[in-house]
């Protein structure tokens, strides 16, 4: 690390820091973060990582299972009985500091609700969908019975071909609008699949159907 200016040793003004202790905001920050979680949960707590999705932890006992869901910093906790989940806090707590928001209500956008007596967990994502549209300026319109018509069929025909039409197209926020559907497809919404996968196959050259159809 450079020196900071206005703390420049003028002994060594040539000379660059070693970081013991890694700051928040630069490029190994997370990394260094992660490793340091994974040495937490699985040398200390016993957990073992997942080897398909690297952000999961679990363990599980002959009737218990504990699973840790990782998100940078933010951590989600789901254990068969609350004394795991109180026993995961306290062990992570030995570690580092840590801040408890209590019962999850919402997770990367996704609003969480909880049936106790029904014994069932409802995930939602209409705040994230209705931000969406109102950014996209689509707030107005009807909603329909299925994602995408049948009717309608897209082709590298619609792909605008000569340099004016490439430069209506270019201010469309097409690719940002496929990925914010994608967001959706991925979280709560799978029957929209299809569609965001026709849609993602014209991302690098999209067409204006308004008029054409």
């Amino acid at each position: 690390m450079q020196q900071p200016p206005g703390f420049t040793d003028p002994k060594q003004p040539l000379s660059v820091c070693r970081l013991k202790k890694t700051l928040y905001g630069l490029k190994q920050s997370g990394r260094r973060w992660y490793q340091r979680l994974c040495e937490i949960l699985e040398d200390n707590l016993g957990f073992t990582r997942c080897e398909v999705d690297h952000s999961v932890f679990f363990k599980i006992n002959t009737n218990n299972a504990t699973i840790i869901l990782v998100h940078v910093d933010d951590c989600t906790i789901a254990a068969t009985n609350i004394a795991l989940v109180d026993w995961v806090k306290s062990g992570v707590k030995r570690f580092v500091e840590i801040t408890d928001l209590g019962e999850i209500h919402w997770l990367l956008g996704i609003e969480v609700k909880r049936d106790r007596e029904g014994g069932k967990i409802s995930l939602s994502q209409r705040s994230y969908i209705d931000a969406s549209l109102r950014r996209y300026g689509f707030e107005d319109l009807k909603p329909v019975s299925m994602p995408m018509d049948p009717a309608t069929h897209l082709s590298s025909i619609d792909s605008p071909q000569s340099t004016m039409d490439i430069a209506q197209m270019v201010k469309v926020p097409y690719q940002e609008a496929v990925g914010t559907l994608m967001y959706a497809m991925l979280g709560t919404r799978p029957d929209i699949t299809y569609a965001v996968q026709v849609l993602s196959r014209f991302s690098k050259n999209p067409g204006n159907l308004i008029g054409k159809r």
